[in-house]
């Protein structure tokens, strides 16, 4: 009989410990969000692929809200963002495009998690329980799936795969209402690399054409 009681109080003990380490996905998320929001800078490769059409470069963020994209494909295109303007170089057409940015604040990624938060309910896809990426892969991640609140918000569906030892980023896949699909594959990161502020300027090219607010623009 006490070797019965022992039993049971063990096995109550385990499931109060288990269920104890138990996350929702939405506080998960959050603490993805709250190690984003104390990084100073980092730099990390950045693979798109937008309904098809790839893209590959070296992206650069340094705190409260600098980013710089320098892309090896298509070469030489470059996307800058000051924390107040927003500059994208397209050489092969011989073209600035600089735009205002009237909320700011909303290019700060730790920012940018929260409004996910806001906008978006957030479940496990496929459980607590570390995924592999892809089919065949060694990387394991959590997969966690956003669903939007509102049509307002362009995509209606995204999955973010997360590092769960780092808790850092490693895929967004992104469905439009439209049926188109972007990925973000981020890879090879080095956080506080101490990015320096000038890495942020943005020099214009001469003998090059300019178009100012393109994104206001018919």
């Amino acid at each position: 009989m006490k070797k019965l009681v022992a039993l049971a109080v063990a096995l109550c003990c385990s499931a109060a410990i288990s269920f104890a380490q138990v996350k929702t996905a939405g506080e998960f998320f959050k603490s993805v969000s709250d190690y984003y929001a104390e990084m100073r800078d980092y730099v990390v490769t950045l693979n798109i692929d937008a309904n098809g059409k790839k893209m590959a470069g070296t992206a650069m963020w340094h705190r409260p809200q600098f980013l710089r994209i320098n892309f090896s494909y298509p070469g030489g295109q470059t996307f800058v963002y000051d924390g107040d303007e927003l500059f994208i170089y397209l050489p092969s057409q011989a073209t600035v495009l600089e735009q205002k940015v009237l909320n700011a604040e909303q290019a700060v990624p730790a920012k940018g998690l929260s409004l996910l938060r806001r906008y978006y309910t957030i479940t496990y896809e496929s459980g607590q329980d570390p995924v592999p990426l892809e089919e065949g892969s060694s990387t394991k991640v959590i997969k966690l799936l956003l669903t939007r609140r509102s049509a307002a918000e362009e995509f209606t569906t995204m999955t973010i795969s997360i590092l769960p030892e780092s808790k850092l980023i490693r895929r967004i896949v992104a469905h439009t209402q439209n049926n188109g699909t972007y990925v973000f594959d981020f890879t090879g990161w080095s956080i506080n690399a101490g990015v320096p502020l000038r890495r942020f300027e943005f020099e214009m090219p001469p003998d090059i054409n300019s178009y100012n607010n393109f994104l206001l623009s018919e």
